[in-house]
């Protein structure tokens, strides 16, 4: 079988990373290469924040952590999607890896959960660094 794409995470909060996903070891905010991890590959930072905070995500359907948090994201041309989800709700959007950037998405609120909440068609903006 292919094998998952590992992605690093450094967050403010302790990440839950699954060990088969992201063969890091993560030392104070600082993602070092496992001694049997692949070469280093050039990368991007994705800083992933969401309303509201805390967030699961998922890149390319791969468990990364919870917002907000700072991904790196092996650099390219392909579109990566990466989605927030909470309340039982998810927004996402299609991004290309190929420069660091900065991305928040607004989870929709559930219906009938009161308040008013706009949220542009992608569901959230990217703003580069």
């Amino acid at each position: 079988g292919v094998a998952a794409p590992a992605y690093a995470t450094r967050a403010t909060a302790p990440p839950v990373l699954d060990a088969a996903v992201a063969p890091a070891v993560i030392d104070a905010g600082v993602a070092a290469a496992a001694p049997d991890a692949a070469p280093v590959v050039d990368e991007v930072v994705v800083t992933v924040r969401s309303r509201p905070p805390g967030a699961a995500i998922t890149v390319d359907g791969h468990p990364a952590g919870t917002t907000p948090a700072a991904l790196r994201v092996p650099r390219g041309a392909a579109p990566v999607r990466i989605e927030v989800t909470a309340r039982g709700r998810t927004a996402a959007r299609a991004i290309v890896p190929d420069r660091d950037l900065t991305l928040e998405l607004t989870v929709p609120r559930p219906r009938g959960a009161g308040g008013s909440t706009s949220t542009s068609p992608g569901g959230g903006d990217e703003t580069p660094f």
